[in-house]
């Protein structure tokens, strides 16, 4: 999974900006076509650190910027690396690739001048929680040679806590700050209304995170009145939205990622829609039903998706009922709550990651709605019901649920590259739905993603561990004792 998405930068180096897309042919690939340091893309011959022993040591060729960059000309390489991240942090994102060499911003030839790639991002992000306020986040990717050696590609995507400074020192010289900015293939130095701009853009990010959330609800809640009963559903909003605009190209795009996700969820269900989707403003839609030509978008049946070009998604499936008795009104099967929550969180994280790219966080809404509604009562109140001894009963400690189910949770998109990571946030989703039934927690998986056999029922345990095994997710029979409990550790 991409670690961040920027189109141009993934034309250039003819894939993503992963380490399956950066690789010594598309490091090769910059001097063979003479690839230019840009807004977004800086060279370096050689690393701002040495990999051991102190940094003043380090003064080959291309170690240090030009003085015309510096903030200060006594500043140590440490600081040098600081700034080459937070000008990329402060403005659009970049890639920082070391053991490329160039010659009036155009890349001329190549060199593996890395010998022990860990021990030098250990140097580096060391460096950057000494020298700068607030620390950026990066991605270090090292790309071996046939050789030998290793070339560093540092990706640094846009920041959501920008402006980021690069301060005089540790301690108390952290209070002097200097806010650089990436202006063309060079270094600006923020002067301070731009300063105070950036702050202020800081303080308003998190409100159109808020309302890229409601609007996202709302469009999906449009759609599910259209469909009868009650539908689970989660929307999911990343840090840094995609900048893709909605075009041909990109509804393919988005139609090819839907027609080849198959997850299958712990209980062997899934939203297997194969059929083409349907336009929408800014996002693709797909319901599960094959409409013919001439003909409206068919209404929810199977399902509901919305895959937004820049990473946003909304995807819900119909509520499944206890159906032990005649009377199912409102009886809410738990365990199949539960596995709902694990189908509609890997769908939402995996199109979240994919487009948006896998780092930063990712903001979660989940809960049921009846019609549509987003606030008008149930018509019947909900009650969970699960498996006991083979019987389906009440479930023990649960109360009647009477107002639209509303949760919300987050995860970091950096651990969700896994399936075993996306459970963890399923956990979290599931365990903030249950809440309102009056469940602190989600008994089925554990905080980290693992599977509790014995939870899900004597019937479910057989599936549930062979799928473990099959996702690579980890898998335990029985529950951890819980702290205080006879015979915890």
């Amino acid at each position: 999974m991409a670690v961040w998405r920027d189109r141009s930068l993934e034309q250039i180096l003819s894939g993503p900006l992963d380490s399956e897309g950066l690789t010594e042919q598309a490091i090769l690939g910059l001097v063979t076509q003479g690839a230019r340091e840009s807004e977004s893309l800086d060279f370096k011959l050689r690393p701002h650190l040495p990999e051991t022993g102190p940094a003043s040591a380090n003064s080959a060729p291309g170690a240090t910027a030009p003085a015309s960059t510096q903030r200060r000309p006594t500043w140590k390489p440490e600081q040098e690396w600081a700034k080459d991240v937070c000008q990329f942090a402060n403005h659009r994102g970049g890639l920082l690739v070391i053991g490329v060499d160039e010659v009036d911003d155009v890349a001329v030839r190549c060199e593996p001048t890395v010998s022990d790639p860990a021990a030098l991002e250990q140097r580096l992000r060391a460096a950057l929680a000494n020298y700068t306020a607030p620390n950026p986040r990066i991605e270090v990717v090292p790309v071996p040679a046939a050789a030998g050696g290793s070339y560093i590609v540092v990706v640094v995507p846009p920041s959501e806590l920008r402006p980021h400074a690069v301060t005089d020192g540790p301690g108390a010289n952290r209070r002097t700050l200097n806010f650089p900015v990436r202006d063309g293939a060079d270094t600006r130095w923020m002067d301070e209304a731009e300063v105070s701009d950036r702050y202020r853009r800081r303080m308003l990010a998190r409100a159109d995170q808020v309302a890229a959330m409601n609007e996202l609800v709302e469009d999906g809640a449009d759609q599910l009145r259209l469909a009868a009963g009650l539908w689970v559903y989660a929307a999911a909003v990343p840090e840094s939205l995609a900048g893709s605009r909605m075009d041909r190209d990109t509804a393919q795009s988005i139609s090819d990622w839907q027609n080849s996700y198959g997850f299958s969820s712990p209980l062997r269900r899934g939203m297997y829609f194969t059929w083409a989707g349907f336009a929408a403003p800014g996002r693709m839609t797909f319901t599960g039903q094959s409409a013919r030509e001439e003909e409206e978008e068919a209404d929810p049946r199977m399902g509901y998706v919305a895959l937004y070009a820049d990473g946003r998604v909304f995807v819900s499936r119909p509520v499944t009922f206890d159906t032990t008795t005649d009377e199912t009104e409102g009886r809410i099967d738990l365990e199949k709550l539960v596995d709902d929550a694990t189908i509609l969180v890997d769908k939402a994280l995996s199109w979240a990651g994919y487009q948006a790219g896998a780092w930063g966080t990712c903001e979660i809404q989940a809960g049921i709605l009846e019609g549509g509604e987003l606030e008008l009562p149930y018509e019947t109140p909900l009650k969970l019901f699960s498996a006991v001894g083979g019987d389906s009963r009440r479930s023990a400690g649960t109360r009647l649920v009477r107002q639209p189910i509303k949760a919300v949770a987050a995860a970091d998109l950096s651990t969700c590259e896994t399936t075993q990571g996306r459970m963890a946030a399923a956990h979290d989703v599931a365990s903030a739905v249950l809440q309102h039934f009056g469940l602190p927690e989600v008994d089925m998986i554990d905080p980290d993603g693992t599977m509790i056999g014995w939870q899900w029922g004597g019937e479910h345990r057989q599936s549930v561990e062979a799928w473990a095994s099959e996702y690579g997710v980890a898998y335990r029979h029985h529950p951890r004792p819980r702290p205080g409990a006879e015979g915890a550790s």
